[in-house]
């Protein structure tokens, strides 16, 4: 096989092996290993053997420098016990800052822009067909970030073909791609892609005026396409949409998390971050769909204004790059990226295939030109250098563990708060009925709720400590019921409210309290599938006498052993 085959089976399996989302696995007890995990090295291998020679080693650009200098300001926010799941971390960012692009470059010199427009052709399809497909496996958001990118290439093979042959096929592909996309920011995202191509390579004009009629016809019109309403931030009057909140908190985490909450931490974080609010979520808005967050904001929240300057340089610089270039191949890659950008702000980037492709776009955007070995090397040993002072820091800085999502040592000197630790504590404890957890104060079992109306349910539990316990089973909604307590408190004073309690997943770990003339206090945290204990992160101040508490179901899929006032 010569080498152009050889980089003909390297594009498409860079094009085509993130789309998989089939897994390996090589344990029932492990988790699956996806695809491109696996085929990346052996792709990488293939480059290295096959490229030109001036393509045997990555020049690094420099919106990628950018981001592997600054995104590493994360790993200090994590404690020395979650170095494992950094590691993780790093090996995904160098597949996205190092890999993608020069794999992308490797070929694009190869087999010239014709052939690379082509293989990204070939994925639009195969994209609609999966997402059409309930158990395909690839999460809508990821396959809509995904179209995104596809969209100007599609546009660039369709110029090809006869006109009419081309204005068909690009209307067509507008109004499938208005009735896939399951997010009105992805539409808009398409529409940046198109304008931007449209703008740059003017023969592409009118089919992107046609692809951009479909789909907004497509997500409008058709009854069952509504991505628009996933942009309003509001479900009615009283309660904002969980895609808000979380960005309201996020807003909150520079003054919590200065050098991040920690790479891989942003679900811990942000929700200790929502626990502090008084806005909560409508109940059909309470999951948050997969790859459904905004890229932006897990960036601030995992590692820090660095972290979201360093995602910003990472793509603006490149588009920047890629406007410089007068060619079909810079308009696409200009497109692409636009689509990017306001893609990044309903959907993840950073994450398993789709990064892939994002750094692919940045590899056909910023070519190098002349380049030298000390050039190179140069900018690889800046990098390298950067990386490991933020890993020895942080290694060296921070505490040998850390309750989820709580700041670190690092965080907590920058904030001021020293070695102070964080109010919400979660203790899990290897006594099944927890009963050495508390001590003095008032504790009451679920099971003696005064009031109890649907979903909520009192059920037997044997592994609970009165082998009864509230539950709300999973699928049977939120926002609706409640169950009601009525309790003596023996003394006035501060109190902390603690509960024994068990989620079923990370969409079904909160419960909701609410005490009169008190604000409402949420209790959340990440271990999942086993009883522990989780304290309030606000006291409360408390008169003696009758206390009435309610409890408020903000997910369903969880139980509740019992509660307590812990005095302070």
């Amino acid at each position: 096989m010569n080498r152009s085959r050889w980089h003909w089976l390297v594009l498409l399996v860079a094009v085509l092996a993130p789309v998989c989302p089939v897994g390996l696995s090589v344990s029932p007890s492990l988790p699956a290993i996806p695809l491109e995990i696996l085929w990346l090295p052996l792709l990488a291998l293939g480059v290295l053997l096959t490229a030109d020679p001036e393509d045997r080693f990555p020049f690094l650009s420099w919106p990628q420098v950018a981001l592997l200098c600054l995104l590493p300001v994360g790993l200090m926010g994590l404690a020395k016990a979650e170095w494992l799941s950094a590691a993780r971390e790093l090996v995904q960012l160098a597949f996205i800052a190092i890999m993608a692009p020069y794999v992308y470059r490797a070929c694009l010199r190869r087999l010239s822009w014709p052939a690379v427009a082509v293989a990204m052709t070939i994925a639009f399809p195969v994209l609609l067909c999966l997402m059409a497909l309930p158990f395909s496996g690839l999460s809508l958001r990821k396959g809509g970030m995904m179209l995104v990118m596809a969209f100007p290439f599609l546009l660039a093979t369709l110029r090809r073909l006869p006109p009419r042959w081309a204005m068909g096929g690009a209307a067509a592909a507008g109004s499938l791609a208005g009735v896939a996309l399951p997010h009105g920011g992805l539409v808009l995202a398409v529409l940046a892609t198109l304008g931007v191509t449209a703008w740059l390579a003017r023969d592409l004009g009118r089919l992107a005026a046609r692809a951009a009629v479909g789909l907004l016809v497509a997500s409008l019109v058709l009854p069952f396409a509504a991505p628009w309403r996933a942009l309003s931030p509001h479900r009615d009057a009283e309660h904002l949409r969980r895609g808000v909140i979380e960005w309201l908190a996020t807003c909150h985490a520079p003054a919590r998390y200065p050098l991040g909450a920690g790479l891989g931490s942003y679900q811990p974080a942000i929700n200790r971050l929502r626990a502090e609010l008084p806005q909560r979520p409508h109940p059909e808005d309470n999951r948050v769909p997969k790859d459904g967050n905004s890229q932006y904001a897990v960036a601030l929240v995992e590692s820090g204004p660095l972290g979201l300057l360093g995602w910003g340089l990472f793509l603006a610089l490149s588009l920047r790059l890629a406007l410089r270039s007068r060619d079909e191949r810079g308009a696409v890659a200009s497109g692409a990226l636009a689509g990017i950008l306001v893609g990044g702000s309903c959907s993840l980037l950073f994450a398993q295939g789709i990064g892939i492709w994002v750094g692919g776009m940045v590899g056909l955007a910023a070519l190098p030109g002349e380049t030298t070995p000390r050039r190179t090397m140069g900018r690889w040993l800046g990098c390298g250098v950067a990386v490991l002072a933020l890993a020895l820091l942080a290694f060296a800085g921070n505490e040998a563990k850390r309750e989820p999502g709580a700041p670190s040592h690092l965080n907590r000197v920058l904030t001021g708060t020293g070695a102070t630790a964080s109010p919400l504590r979660v203790v899990v404890v290897p006594d099944p009925l927890a009963t050495a957890t508390e001590q003095a104060g008032l504790r009451v079992e679920a099971e003696t709720a005064t009031e109890v109306q649907a979903p909520f349910a009192i059920v037997s539990l044997g592994d609970a400590s009165g082998g009864q316990g509230l539950v709300i089973p999973d699928r049977r909604g939120k926002g609706q019921g409640s169950a009601r307590f009525v309790v003596q408190i023996p003394k006035a004073g501060t109190y902390a409210l603690y509960a024994r309690v068990y989620w079923d997943d990370g969409c079904s770990n909160s419960l909701g309290f609410r005490i009169a003339g008190q604000p409402d206090l949420v209790l959340a945290s990440e271990t999942y599938e086993r009883w522990h204990t989780l304290e309030a992160g606000h006291p409360l101040t408390l008169p003696q006498g009758e206390l009435r508490v309610e409890l408020m179901n903000l997910e369903d899929g969880i139980r509740l052993d019992y509660w307590g006032l812990r005095p302070l």
